[in-house]
């Protein structure tokens, strides 16, 4: 060992040696902490810019969203992000570039439609015309049929395919055993009719030997290994004598740091090969929301397990009727069980209750409240008291709540909307009333109860915006933070701040004075907001538009 030293080569030895291990590491990290470090970033830049959107902030949920689109490669992710870059351009009125977003959408996936529970009609209607513009339907047929057919590298099953695609170019790839693969270029035209035909050829059959050409015998032949002698071996070892021993250390060495090098590709190789499935256990509360796995519908719904699940990183999201989308990343590892526990949040609706159905409305058991006659009405009994009814989903914090409302009774009674009532008890929350005949028409008032004793906020103040009985009143309530405000028919007529009550439920009143009471109401919406997303209160997200309004007559009473 002394003489080893001494000749340099114990040097020459550690430096393979620490060469041999760092170039192992530096495998390893380049192919774990970069890509790791980068999903995380891409997943901030895409959260980031969607709470600067809420927040009101569009500049900067512009800026991040593009950073974001230019790192991302999951393509559901992709799609998520230019729907997040084309609403905040459609808010601050850049429908051009709002156009261009979609337009992104559409090539990555031209049967996507955004969930009109979600986005305001308007918003849906640019997307439709970006749509009909700038997509058609095509047909690609093959001759056999049951051929698979890749669109720009994408699967999308079997021949016949009927769907829609962007215009212009795509790579069309058609694949079927037995036959002989076609790619080509196609193009999808905004006038003609996009219809591809394919006749595929039949592989030539492959040549078979004669059995005759792989006699037994031969095998037998080809045994003869044993005249090598045995006594052979030792010759290597010969070889490795004491005069050539520098040289074999020295490749020794050389060979051992490629053997480390070696260890490490094949330790990624099979790294990769290992990936397998696993599950994904999804739950959301409440249950009941449709599973959408990397943008695609599983056809279940939560509570579920999602089985065969390739290893890696997917993202889930959740939709339910009435609740706001939930969207998540989450990694599966080979045969382990990822689980999700979602919490889904009331979301934006429009009810116009044209189907007689009072969907997830509860009345206070008295039964006064129903809906009949394409609305939701309020039927006295004169019991001298308030009838109430409320909206089983919340609690909501930041929104707008709209709708139009009439008495149909010439008395003095009054009728309005609690909201913000910390518990469905409505013991602690706000109102607006309204009073629209008798000596009191043309007057409101803002109520706050605590503990179930009202206090008055605003008086009975008499304003000029309201309409008598047997007229609409469309009635607006924003809240935003500690504020709201209040519209009576477009108008802004009060607005107070009070923390009391920062979120809550919702509900409707009237005082039942006479069996010939009546109160109905239509075309009821609820929006979204952020707290100080902007100095102007109407600022919702999304903005929704109450359907046609009928006429108050005879047929309403």
């Amino acid at each position: 060992m002394k003489n080893l030293r001494e000749s340099g080569y114990f040097e020459i030895l550690s430096s393979f040696v620490l060469l041999a291990f760092f170039s192992v590491f530096v495998i390893f990290a380049s192919f774990s902490s970069p890509v790791q470090a980068q999903q995380t970033d891409i997943d901030k830049l895409l959260e980031e810019g969607k709470k600067a959107y809420l927040d009101g902030d569009y500049e900067r949920a512009i800026q991040l969203l593009n950073q974001a689109i230019l790192l991302i490669k999951n393509k559901s992710t992709l799609i998520d992000a230019h729907l997040s870059l084309a609403l905040t351009y459609f808010t601050v009125n850049q429908i051009e570039n709002c156009k261009e977003q979609i337009k992104s959408i559409l090539k990555l996936n031209p049967s996507f439609k955004p969930d009109p529970e979600f986005y305001s009609p308007k918003f849906i209607k640019v997307f439709d015309d970006v749509r009909k513009e700038n997509t058609r339907e095509a047909l690609i047929n093959t001759v056999p049929v049951g051929a698979t057919i890749f669109i720009d590298d994408e699967n999308k099953g079997l021949t016949p395919f009927r769907g829609a695609l962007y215009t212009g170019k795509h790579r069309l790839k058609v694949v079927k055993e037995g036959y002989e693969p076609v790619e080509k270029e196609i193009i999808i035209d905004k006038i003609k009719e996009n219809v591809f035909e394919l006749t595929l050829n039949p592989l030539a059959p492959a040549e078979v030997k004669p059995a005759e050409e792989k006699p037994v015998e031969k095998k037998e032949e080809v045994k003869p290994v044993e005249e090598k002698p045995v006594e052979e071996i030792p010759v290597a070892k010969e070889k490795v004598e004491k005069p050539e021993k520098k040289k074999s250390y020295t490749a020794l060495y050389i060979l051992a740091g490629l053997a480390v090098a070696g260890v490490a590709v094949a330790l990624l190789l099979g790294k990769k090969k290992e990936e397998g499935k696993g599950s994904i256990d999804v739950k959301s509360d409440p249950t009941g929301a449709r599973i959408f796995l990397d943008g695609a519908d599983t056809g279940k719904v939560t509570n579920a397990v999602l089985t065969d699940v390739k290893a890696g990183t997917h993202s889930i999201t959740l939709r339910k009727d009435r609740y706001r989308e939930y969207s998540t990343s989450v990694s599966v590892s080979k045969n382990q069980t990822s689980t999700v526990n979602a919490k889904l949040d009331p979301g934006a609706f429009t009810e116009t209750f044209d189907d007689n159905v009072a969907d997830y409305w509860v009345d206070d058991g008295t039964g006064r409240w129903r809906a009949y006659n394409y609305a939701y009405r309020m039927d006295g009994k004169g019991l001298r008291d308030d009838a109430f009814t409320y909206y089983n989903i919340g609690p909501y914090t930041n929104f707008t709540l709209e709708l139009y409302i009439a008495a149909l009774m010439t008395s003095g009674s009054y009728h309005g909307v609690v909201f913000r009532s910390t518990d469905k008890t409505f013991k602690n929350c706000y109102s607006v009333d309204l009073s629209v005949s008798g000596s009191g028409a043309g007057y409101y008032s803002v109520w706050k109860a605590t503990g179930g004793s009202w206090y008055r906020i605003k008086e009975w103040t008499q304003h000029s915006a309201i309409k008598p009985y047997n007229n609409w009143n469309k009635l607006k309530i924003v809240c935003s933070g500690s504020t709201t405000t209040i519209y009576i028919n477009d108008v802004s007529v009060y607005s107070f701040s009070d923390s009391s009550y920062l979120s809550g439920y919702f509900g409707l009143e009237a005082l039942d004075d006479y069996s010939t009471d009546r109160i109905v109401v239509d075309n009821l919406s609820v929006s979204l907001s952020t707290a100080g997303a902007s100095t102007n209160p109407e600022q919702v997200f999304p903005v929704l538009v109450p359907g046609k309004l009928r006429a108050i007559n005879s047929e309403n009473r």
